[in-house]
């Protein structure tokens, strides 16, 4: 995801209201970010994170909050490896640090 794609999938998640009761899963594909850890690109991963650190910061905060009402912890879709995990406890630092999200190594 780029900024823009943050941006719209939280602006999309703000619309989210108690009135959706069949509300029953968030998911969210981090793969073009994992491919940077697997091809070990350093440089690019932070270019990623000073580029959309805010929007990502802001997309975590708005993932907790819908967790606790809908008690539906986020799926992140990443590749498997601990640089890729780590990534995405640095984008994510609330979701992750909280033991609300499944992050899920699948291609």
């Amino acid at each position: 995801m780029d900024s823009s794609d943050i941006e719209w999938v939280t602006i999309v998640l703000q619309t989210i209201t108690p009135k959706h009761r069949d509300f029953r899963q968030i998911s969210i594909s981090m793969f073009y970010l994992s491919i940077f850890v697997l091809l070990g690109a350093e440089t690019a991963i932070r270019e990623v994170e000073e580029q959309t650190i805010e929007q990502w910061l802001e997309l975590d905060r708005l993932l907790v909050q819908l967790w606790e009402p809908y008690s539906i912890p986020p799926k992140i879709l990443c590749c498997a490896g601990e640089t890729a995990h780590d990534l995405i406890g640095r984008l994510l630092p609330e979701t992750t640090g909280g033991g609300t999200v499944n992050l899920f190594d699948d291609w």
